[in-house]
């Protein structure tokens, strides 16, 4: 994936914005030159310690492109916008919700 997006593959961090406490307005990174599945996991495990100071945990790449975003009270969100499930609909090729299938 990282050759797709035309950085190496441990050109990946995550950061972090808080926005109560002491360290309102700021943000850090998290850990840096990881490859992006690591990345990933960081993000879910930043996310399950449920830090209520943390209100948005993102990814870069090289570029400083954002690949992923987390935003408390929205999941995660892709580059745009758009919600996990709204990005699965779009690979799939669905256009609203799923039909109910059960029979």
């Amino acid at each position: 994936m990282a050759k797709m997006l035309g950085v190496g593959p441990l050109e990946f961090a995550v950061w972090e914005f808080m926005d109560s406490g002491p360290d309102a307005g700021f943000h850090r990174a998290v850990r840096r030159w990881i490859d992006i599945k690591t990345a990933f996991y960081v993000v879910l495990a930043r996310v399950a310690q449920s830090d209520p100071a943390v209100s948005r945990i993102i990814i870069t790449n090289g570029m400083d492109e954002t690949v992923l975003e987390w935003e408390r009270g929205k999941g995660i969100t892709w580059p745009g916008g758009i919600s996990l499930n709204e990005q699965i609909d779009r690979d799939l090729g669905i256009d609203g919700p799923a039909d109910d299938c059960s029979g």
